[in-house]
C-alpha cells in the first residue's frame, strides 16, 4: 500500500474539560486494524504545554486526534500524521 502523509490546522472548542477526541477523515481510504496503523502528533499554538496524539480509529477508519482539555476555550492545533493504505 501507499504511504500517506497529512498535515494541517484545526480549531477545537471542547465542550468540557477532560479527555477530548476529534475524528479526522482520511484523504485516501484505508482499513485500519490496529491503533498504530496511523500515527502522528499535534501541538497547540496558543498554549505552550498542550499537545495531542493522533492514532487510528479502527471502528470508523479515520484518524483520531486525542488530548486532555483543561478548559472549554478554543484551541488551535497544527498537526501531522502518517498512515499506510491497507
Amino acid at each position: 500500500g501507499a504511504t500517506i502523509v497529512c498535515s494541517g490546522k484545526v480549531d477545537i472548542d471542547p465542550t468540557a474539560a477532560g479527555a477530548t477526541e476529534l475524528g479526522i477523515s482520511l484523504p485516501v481510504s484505508s482499513n485500519f486494524g490496529a491503533l498504530e496503523d496511523c500515527a502522528g502528533t499535534a501541538v497547540g499554538l496558543t498554549i505552550a504545554t498542550i499537545g495531542a496524539a493522533i492514532l487510528a480509529d479502527t471502528t470508523s477508519d479515520r484518524a483520531s486526534l486525542q488530548f486532555v482539555a483543561v478548559d472549554t476555550g478554543n484551541k488551535s492545533f497544527y498537526y501531522t500524521f502518517t498512515y499506510q493504505v491497507i
